[in-house]
């Protein structure tokens, strides 16, 4: 592959003022990884590239590895070095262009300390499954109130890891992003988390008849309170959380799973999500029993479906349940 190097600058987008050339690619060095160079490049259809060089021949793992979305293709050619090649990364339309650039961003952070050009090309198509959504077109930004709502699942999967369950039970407990009525279910035991924030002190919002009714011999609630808060040791937003989480996940397939659960809910690592960044000074639980204060599809007149209501805290103290017992393995 025949490239001709520019000086770099620090416009947001950098293939902005990158020729357009008659032949081959025009590229910008971006940055460097240990074991080559990255580049921005264009070529003569002006279609913007990320170029990652690599070491040896890396066909073997590249077609392992593999995978076809709509937006984004990607090529392993030759290099302009003997005994070295290139992974090429094209972005289809030019609509796309921010989201492309936030994706190379986070592609080229992540590979700069990545040990040889194998592992590059296997953290590359990582992160292309990663960003499926929004490579592929169907994006859409999380709401805060999603935000929030995914940042308790990702609190009690932590706490869950963190009581000594295995990283594959808590995941294969997590049956919210499956379409679980509960959140999480852990062997005969059933929780549905909830976050309160801001203004919602004193009540929460249960969203449907179902959720708080289950086919399991007990049920919990848990709340966890978040306050918004200036970035420090102490504080997390979406993506430091499940950064987090990721560096307790060792196996392969665990982090294929984690990824799965994180991309049904319409999750990218965007950095739209660096923030806002919270801490969490209260817990609550509570045990749901045939007299707690709810809603619930076998108890509503024929007819009446999609319910929405709000429970008072207040209304709920008797049914508090010691936390310390909730994640026991």
């Amino acid at each position: 592959m025949t490239i001709r190097g520019l000086t770099m600058n620090d416009e947001r987008n950098p293939w902005l003022d990158i020729s357009r050339p008659i032949s081959g690619i025009h590229v910008r060095k971006h940055d460097d990884h240990k074991t080559g160079d990255i580049f921005w490049g264009k070529d003569g259809d002006n279609t913007k590239m990320l170029i990652i060089s690599l070491d040896g021949d890396q066909r073997d793992i590249y077609n392992k590895s593999i995978i076809h979305i709509k937006g984004l293709k990607t090529d392993l050619r030759p290099y302009e070095e003997a005994g070295r090649q290139c992974l090429v990364l094209f972005l289809e339309s030019a609509t796309n262009s921010d989201i492309f650039f936030d994706f190379c961003c986070a592609l080229t952070s992540a590979i700069k300390t990545t040990e040889n050009s194998y592992g590059v090309v296997i953290a590359t198509f990582q992160h292309i499954r990663r960003w499926k959504n929004f490579l592929s077109g169907g994006r859409s930004l999380l709401t805060p109130q999603q935000v929030r709502g995914l940042i308790g699942e990702l609190l009690f999967l932590r706490q869950m890891i963190q009581a000594g369950y295995s990283v594959g039970k808590s995941l294969e407990s997590w049956i919210g992003p499956n379409g679980g009525n509960q959140d999480f279910v852990v062997g005969d035991t059933a929780v549905e988390i909830k976050t309160l924030f801001g203004r919602e002190r004193g009540k929460i919002r249960i969203s449907s008849e179902d959720q708080l009714e289950t086919i399991q011999s007990k049920l919990f609630l848990k709340i966890f309170r978040l306050i918004e808060v200036d970035k420090d040791a102490a504080s997390f937003s979406l993506n430091s959380l499940i950064m987090d989480l990721r560096l307790q996940i060792s196996l392969a397939d665990d982090e294929a799973v984690f990824d799965m659960k994180l991309n049904s809910l319409s999750y990218s690592p965007l950095p739209f999500y660096n923030f806002p960044n919270f801490k969490c000074p209260e817990q609550l639980i509570y045990l749901v029993t045939d007299n707690f204060p709810r809603l619930v599809r076998s108890t509503l007149p024929a007819g009446v479906f999609n319910v929405l209501y709000d429970i008072s805290l207040e209304s709920i103290d008797s049914f508090t349940f010691d936390d310390e017992t909730l994640c026991k393995e």
